[in-house]
């Protein structure tokens, strides 16, 4: 082992894009778009007609590892090894390009990611002088750690980062189940070609249509347009403080903010432990629904949306979500997840939010919501196609918290030689 200081195998901030490069579009990412390695968005800015942010200038290439320079235990960071196009990044990043012949590029990112060192960044940021907690590109270029052979850097890096890979993996599976189960709510209940009685597509058969006024189109004969209001609960959740949470797995684990991502999926991410007695009502199930009440970006990103709870074990949840149970035999829970979670209802929710610095929903406006309610028979037939999707997808999401925990447990023995590769092993 031996010891190095950040900034002699690496260089930071680069290459710098400027308006004299030559492209009509840029590929950017800014730092609250990616969380520990995963990107939710890349935004595509055409600039022939729109204006490039000023902050999008930070370029990178395969290996690039970039850190967000602002609260770094809110862990804005990750590394490149695929990128689109005329990709930047924004300056609010240090971009560490290191010395492949110095120090490994994965081996480098674990260690950056390690608890001890992401706490010792957010202490030197909270001493800064700037607006909000940052740090300096110096302090990163600063930091001194020790480090085994190159050989085996390589070695703890790649097997890290196939853990990680395969959490990706299982993500994109995931994303694929998500769209084809929009694919087939959209073809049934938008489109209205679910299999009628011979097994045809209904609508395009020529099937009986009629007019609702309340939703201003055609609709299958027999099929009603009512509220939620008296078909549905909600339940607030758990009110808690700092004396009543673990962070160890003491008690009942429970979901927050942290457990919703802005594409208003279910995440395991966040989650601490309620010390305390938790009503019966306010414990989760799986496919219990969750609805965010608060939504601290003020972007109203995740307000009202339904979330499923992807479990296999026993959940409470925080005072920032409810419960949403239904409570009438002519609603099937997974239809109404599903129609709760079209882009409609959504313009239609936020519309109920309110705040100056953080929003608030007013859960009176789930209840005012007028739904199309297709004859149950149908409905229970959509859920079974969605139980099979459900289950692969809890399969997934509870692989990968798995597999995280595995890393996060690995990561500072592996660094530190605490445990250790057999000699031979790749």
């Amino acid at each position: 082992m031996k010891k190095i200081k950040l900034g002699d195998v690496c260089k930071i901030n680069a290459e710098t894009y400027s308006d004299s490069n030559s492209c009509d579009f840029v590929n950017y990412l800014d730092t609250s778009n990616i969380t520990a390695n995963h990107i939710e968005n890349i935004q595509h800015i055409d600039i022939t007609q729109e204006k490039l942010p000023s902050r999008a200038r930070r370029k990178v290439k395969f290996n690039s590892i970039i850190y967000s320079t602002v609260r770094p235990n809110q862990r804005h960071y990750g590394i490149i090894k695929s990128q689109p196009e005329n990709f930047l990044v924004s300056t609010g990043f240090a971009v560490i390009d290191v010395d492949p012949k110095k120090i490994d590029a994965n081996f480098l990112y674990y260690q950056l990611s390690r608890d001890e060192i992401v706490n010792n960044l957010q202490s030197i940021a909270e001493q800064s002088t700037t607006a909000y907690p940052s740090i300096k590109p110096s302090d990163l270029s600063n930091l001194e750690f020790y480090v085994p052979s190159l050989d085996t850097q390589r070695k703890i890096g790649n097997f890290l980062y196939a853990l990680d890979d395969k959490i990706a993996l299982n993500k994109k599976i995931n994303a694929t189940l998500e769209a084809m189960a929009k694919t087939l709510y959209d073809y049934w209940f938008v489109q209205f070609d679910f299999p009628d009685e011979n097994g045809k597509p209904y609508k395009t058969s020529g099937d009986k249509m009629i007019y609702s006024s309340e939703l201003g189109r055609d609709i299958p004969a027999g099929w009603e347009v009512d509220t939620l209001e008296g078909k549905i609960a909600i339940t607030r959740g758990i009110s808690y403080s700092t004396e009543t949470l673990s962070t160890n797995a003491e008690g009942i684990a429970m979901i927050n903010l942290a457990s919703v991502d802005r594409k208003r999926n279910y995440i395991p991410n966040g989650l601490k432990f309620f010390i305390g007695d938790v009503p019966n009502e306010k414990k989760l199930q799986a496919r219990d629904m969750l609805i965010a009440c608060t939504d601290l970006t003020r972007q109203a990103e995740i307000i009202g949306s339904p979330i499923l709870v992807m479990n296999d074990r026993e959940y409470t949840f925080s005072m920032d979500l409810a419960k949403l149970t239904v409570t009438s035999e002519k609603l099937n829970e997974l239809y109404l997840y599903m129609t709760l979670r079209t882009n409609f209802y959504h313009q239609y929710i936020v519309g109920f939010a309110s705040g100056t610095t953080v929003l608030h929903l007013n859960t009176s406006g789930i209840a005012w919501y007028k739904v199309l309610i297709p004859p149950i028979t149908l409905q229970e037939k959509f859920a079974e196609v969605m139980k099979n999707i459900y289950l692969q997808t809890c399969k997934n999401i509870c692989e990968n918290q798995r597999l995280a925990e595995l890393r996060d447990w690995l990561l500072p023995m592996l660094i530190n030689r605490q445990i250790d590769f057999k000699k031979g092993e790749n």
